[in-house]
């Protein structure tokens, strides 16, 4: 699938909040689809955009500091607010149907209103058996999402590589780094600086994401991984939505 029709297909999901509110009946339902849902998705797609643009510079020399910061920032806001959106979905599902009986968000029991959550599909089961089916195919990947790379749930956030170096140039790069050390020990902090920016212009920028593991680190490419989860996101809201408002 192109990247016009991903868009589409995505920015599709604000439009039944947007055009038809009138079927949803609960006031709390339609605000967190209009102000919650529909606004997560806007910021995916804003940061979608910025990583898959900077993905195209692939092979290219590594990215600045400043660079890495904001593809980290744009990776974990994109996790974040795609989780959050899948949560707005189950709130809106909770109101407009009263699935949980006197579970509300300020509440004891607001756990219980997960879109995955075996007891909220049970629930989900008796008013809606069609699109609760639908909703568990992709429990696998709901639990990867949560595990891996919710930021919500994690100490250490998703980092986005700056760049890889091949053999030789990792020992280019550690004798860069000896030798600002040794610079830096006697005193000379200017010299030191210039040899830590020549060290990180070594290797070739490669579109990957770091995900720290209590014992280890996992590398995943950052386009392949955002598409996967994006596209499974759009079919499971759009699930959700076509049930909310009877299309």
């Amino acid at each position: 699938m192109d990247e016009y029709l991903r868009n589409r297909r995505r920015l599709a999901l604000i439009e039944p909040a947007t055009l038809t509110p009138g079927r949803i009946r609960n006031p709390r339902a339609l605000q967190h689809l209009k102000e919650g849902f529909n606004r997560r998705v806007l910021m995916l797609e804003a940061s979608l955009r910025f990583l898959i643009r900077k993905a195209a510079e692939i092979g290219g020399k590594p990215v600045s500091p400043y660079t890495a910061t904001d593809l980290a920032l744009h990776l974990n806001a994109f996790y974040l607010n795609l989780c959050g959106a899948l949560d707005n979905l189950a709130w809106a599902l909770q109101y407009e149907n009263n699935l949980v009986p006197n579970v509300e968000e300020t509440g004891q029991g607001r756990q219980q209103i997960n879109l995955f959550g075996n007891a909220f599909l049970k629930a989900l089961e008796k008013v809606a058996p069609n699109i609760t089916s639908a909703i568990r195919q992709h429990s696998a990947w709901n639990t990867d999402l949560r595990d891996l790379r919710d930021p919500a749930v994690h100490r250490i956030p998703i980092y986005a590589v700056p760049g890889v170096v091949n053999e030789k140039q990792a020992d280019e790069f550690k004798k860069l780094q000896e030798e600002a050390t040794r610079l830096f020990e006697s005193g000379d902090h200017d010299g030191g600086m210039e040899l830590i920016f020549r060290s990180q212009a070594v290797g070739t920028y490669q579109p990957l994401m770091a995900l720290s593991h209590e014992s280890s680190h996992e590398l995943r490419g950052i386009v392949f991984q955002l598409q996967k989860d994006d596209e499974t996101f759009v079919t499971v809201s759009g699930t959700v939505l076509s049930h909310l408002f009877g299309a």
